[in-house]
């Protein structure tokens, strides 16, 4: 869901940059997001350095044992910020960028959990890939993968699509992801670069996905969905 932005851009100036924010979850728990995607020197769609900022929220409740209470079901309310600076190689092939960086994580729980990790806020490390591999003018695959050091999350994403024309995609959505506690995956659909007919603010893009998601073993199917929107500039 973050790599809409490749879709949009192109053009061949000195400095760009992509602002989204985004919403989205499952009956299993919410996320949001906000970020800036800026090339200093260059097009998003050219080599050369990247920078990225993002903040996020989550929102997810999850169950366990307290002194006074068995199988206590805790609410967690969770935020952080993050910021990535990389390089980009691009060819008429695709393209393919890896960006080290740095994050910081915090929770709230209620009741609260003494013997979770998620009590204290931390600082870890991150490393994200991602890029696209265009296998003609119309097929392609894009690709993203991120692990967080200290919270020991990590997330794959694989999205074959089909390029509709200025910059639209639609495809099939695949992912895995998971932490010390759970792993997951999903499947479904995705849409990304549709151009919206607004332009008092520039030039606006919209994306959005739907599928399925369950534990790695099969187990709790659940619905998921999202949206989000990008500027441009």
């Amino acid at each position: 869901m973050l790599v809409a932005w490749l879709a949009v851009s192109g053009s061949a100036k000195a400095g760009e940059g992509y602002a989204l924010i985004g919403l989205g979850g499952s009956t299993d728990g919410l996320h949001s997001y906000a970020g800036v995607i800026y090339a200093p020197a260059h097009s998003l769609s050219d080599t050369g350095l990247l920078l990225r900022a993002w903040a996020k929220s989550f929102a997810f409740t999850y169950e366990t044992d307290l002194p006074d209470k068995p199988d206590a079901r805790i609410e967690a309310l969770g935020y952080g910020v993050q910021a990535e600076a990389g390089w980009q190689i691009a060819g008429r092939w695709g393209r393919a960028a890896l960006l080290p960086g740095i994050a910081w994580r915090d929770y709230k729980l209620d009741p609260s959990d003494p013997g979770s990790r998620l009590e204290t806020d931390r600082i870890g490390l991150s490393l994200a890939a991602d890029g696209e591999w265009r296998l003609s003018d119309r097929f392609g695959i894009m690709a993203n993968a991120s692990y967080l050091t200290g919270f020991d999350d990590y997330w794959a994403q694989a999205r074959p699509f089909v390029h509709l024309g200025s910059g639209w995609k639609i495809g099939l959505d695949f992912a895995g992801y998971g932490g010390p506690d759970y792993a997951k995956m999903r499947a479904g659909l995705f849409t990304s670069g549709y151009e919206l007919p607004v332009k008092a603010f520039g030039r606006l893009f919209l994306g959005a996905e739907a599928g399925v998601q369950s534990d790695v073993d099969g187990k709790r199917v659940v619905p998921f969905a999202g949206i989000n929107i990008g500027l441009l500039f």
